[in-house]
């Protein structure tokens, strides 16, 4: 049983009793023809692409389901072929770049169809970004940190302003914490917004198990990955940092007292200066909503 930091067994049991979204209620998966992820680094964006690569792959390949062709992996970009003709790719090759105006405009028409962009946003609490990036780089300066923290707000604010005036049914965002308290709930609503049904618990708690961190970390290190056009040497250089540990609020732990400040002065102001979303604001730096937010997935702020 894979370990998702406070989730215990009985928490998962709990949740197995979650109703799986019908094919009348679940969105389709028609409605998509390219699904985009996106995130800074550091903020789970891999985690995220090994949780919708295996829900699509899983899906495919489940005995019992008769509406896909086949499952395709075309170096980090993921294809599954439904029977009816219709196709749908999961592009993660960029998923740290930022988004392009063309990227948020209807794609032309496909027999006689107007297939959309969709996409996978991943957010994450910027002070354990920084630290994230402290300890993949083992770089402990607070200048170092100071300079990753800004770049990831810098980075989440253009990717709202790309996303902010899109159609909500085109944006999934899914928080890291969120993902890790609630990791079949975040998996259920995934399968969902991809257009996945119906897709069974058992299929469900497969992914969950190849998304773990542990599993994860275990693939990057032998190089032995899920994705063919996923290179793990870079895991295998830096394997001893203290990095794929599945857990947030690390920043309370490894900055100094007088680097909190520093970064609670730059926060609070970065809602006007770099036009970080208020509501991530209010989410990561009032300390009166800690955590009240990690419970869903925001859209829109």
């Amino acid at each position: 049983m894979p370990k998702y930091g406070r989730l215990t067994f009985l928490s998962l049991c709990c949740m197995l009793m979650l109703v799986i979204p019908s094919s009348a209620s679940a969105l389709d998966i028609h409605r998509h023809s390219i699904i985009y992820l996106r995130g800074s680094q550091k903020t789970g964006t891999t985690w995220l692409e090994y949780m919708a690569m295996g829900l699509m792959k899983e899906w495919c390949q489940a005995a019992s389901n008769s509406l896909c062709k086949d499952f395709q992996d075309l170096n980090r970009n993921y294809r599954i072929r439904l029977q009816d003709g219709h196709s749908l790719q999961l592009n993660t090759k960029s998923k740290h770049s930022p988004l392009l105006p063309h990227m948020t405009k209807t794609s032309r028409s496909v027999g006689g169809h107007k297939p959309v962009a969709s996409y996978l946003w991943t957010i994450r609490d910027p002070r354990d970004v920084a630290i994230s990036w402290s300890f993949w780089r083992k770089d402990p300066r607070p200048s170092f940190r100071m300079a990753r923290l800004i770049f990831v707000i810098k980075k989440t604010a253009a990717n709202w302003q790309a996303m902010n005036h899109m159609p909500a049914d085109r944006v999934f965002v899914t928080q890291y914490e969120s993902r890790l308290d609630h990791p079949l709930q975040a998996l259920t609503k995934l399968a969902a917004f991809i257009g996945l049904h119906p897709i069974s618990n058992q299929t469900l708690l497969k992914v969950l198990d190849l998304s773990s961190f542990g599993h994860m970390e275990t693939l990057e290190i032998s190089g032995k990955v899920l994705g063919s056009g996923y290179d793990g040497r870079q895991q295998r250089v830096r394997s001893g940092a203290k990095v794929r540990q599945g857990k947030y609020n690390n920043f309370q732990t490894w900055l100094s007292p007088a680097e909190i400040k520093a970064f609670a002065q730059l926060t609070s102001t970065s809602v006007e200066t770099f036009n970080y979303p208020s509501r991530l604001a209010q989410c990561y730096f009032k300390p009166s909503s800690e955590g009240q937010c990690y419970r869903d997935h925001v859209w829109p702020f």
